[in-house]
């Protein structure tokens, strides 16, 4: 079990590291707006006009809410970095889900029913984040994820029934599971 969770931890660590030097830095705070010279604005005349209304002094055009983006990157490229970095996120849940397969597989070994339902439970809930990550992405392999999450189901529903093959279908579970990671590498 050690070298799975070395493998893990491993793994997580890398992912941050090129996630964090994937996301676009936010700027810590935005410089004053400066007056733009060759802005549209009417300086008081000096002296009176003869008509019959004064001149109105034209206002600045509204500045806008959000920053610009860096010179080079379209709005289309700053979406598609966006959900590259949501689906490395959901590849570091799956690899939870993962260590958790095997801490169940552990558990059941020991014969510890109580302590693989709760594994099941978290492997679920790590599932559950993934596939939020690959929806907000835009990724087909929320279908997958949506049809492992079943599965646990299924198993934590059968674990009390039918505790014998639950060591076949978690193994399975994880080449699955483990199959979805290295499929989205490619």
């Amino acid at each position: 079990m050690l070298p799975h969770a070395i493998t893990a931890i491993v793994a997580i660590t890398v992912s941050l590291g090129a996630l964090t030097l994937l996301s676009p830095q936010e700027p810590t705070a935005a410089a004053p707006p400066t007056a733009i010279p060759d802005s549209p604005t009417a300086a008081p005349s000096p002296r009176p006009t003869t008509g019959a209304a004064a001149p109105s002094v034209a206002t600045p055009p509204p500045q806008p809410t959000t920053l610009p983006l860096s010179q080079g990157i379209s709005q289309q490229e700053l979406a598609d970095i966006r959900a590259e970095g949501d689906r490395k996120q959901a590849q570091i849940y799956l690899l939870l889900a993962i260590v958790q397969i095997d801490d169940a597989e552990a558990a059941l070994r020991s014969n510890e029913l109580a302590s693989v339902g709760q594994s099941l439970v978290a492997i679920d809930n790590s599932l559950d984040l993934a596939y939020a990550r690959y929806e907000r992405a835009g990724d087909s392999a929320r279908d997958a994820i949506a049809q492992r999450r079943i599965e646990v189901g299924k198993m934590h529903d059968d674990l009390y029934l039918y505790p014998e093959g639950m060591d076949v279908r978690l193994s399975t579970m994880r080449q699955l599971t483990l199959a979805l990671i290295t499929e989205q590498r490619r």
